[in-house]
């Protein structure tokens, strides 16, 4: 099972958070002269993207892209690409380099894994955009199909895009960041038995490819 770290605070967990994306970012860097990153959406990342975005690490040398993408102009007050743009691509980190998600299969072809894979959890038990009521669900939870899978949730009102359970797992490492206590009462029912369908999380959660980090707070 993944490792549970409990914090007091959001700011507290931003700040944890943030020293470990860096510090594997920094390690990537060493090893291989770059570093691939893969955020999230959504508005719980916000502060530790303001964080991250004013910490010193060679950025110029990081490449980012998204867990998930709704298929909608980045200009959209829906896009995660925008809001990744106005939120993480600034200060220190506004010489990082971003690869929509729509280019990555073919621009980071041949690339090493992902180096972190950064996610959000919904009060559905949805990740990425990886939606228990998807029709192309069960596609997008195999580990051996393409790195991204466009998904047409009913519960959502434009379709996705979104890397797949195996492209999601094509990393050193995963961390899943929730906060508040109904996104933990979801994690806690992911983490009994059931159905990977009803709660995709769980694929996640029992997968064994990668180790996997859960950071919460209240």
């Amino acid at each position: 099972m993944s490792d549970l770290q409990r914090f007091e605070s959001p700011q507290e967990l931003a700040e944890s958070l943030a020293s470990f994306i860096c510090a594997s970012l920094t390690r990537a860097i060493a090893e291989k002269g770059k570093a691939h990153l893969v955020v999230s959406g959504g508005n719980t990342p916000i502060p530790l993207f303001h964080r991250l975005s004013n910490v010193d690490i060679p950025w110029e040398k990081v490449f980012i892209t998204l867990a998930d993408e709704r298929l909608v102009p980045t200009s959209h007050e829906r896009s995660n690409e925008g809001m990744v743009r106005r939120e993480l691509l600034r200060n220190l980190a506004g010489s990082a380099r971003f690869t929509a998600l729509q280019q990555v299969s073919r621009e980071w072809q041949g690339q090493p894994r992902f180096d972190l894979v950064l996610l959000g959890l919904g009060s559905d038990g949805h990740t990425a955009s990886l939606f228990p009521d998807a029709p192309e669900l069960a596609t997008a939870l195999s580990m051996d199909r393409e790195l991204t899978q466009v998904l047409t949730p009913p519960s959502q009102p434009e379709p996705r895009l979104s890397l797949t359970l195996g492209g999601l797992c094509d990393c050193t490492q995963l961390v899943l960041h929730i906060e508040g206590a109904g996104k933990l009462e979801v994690l806690q029912r992911a983490r009994e038995p059931g159905p990977v369908e009803e709660l995709p999380i769980r694929a996640l959660l029992q997968q064994t490819r990668v180790p996997l980090s859960v950071y919460w707070a209240p």
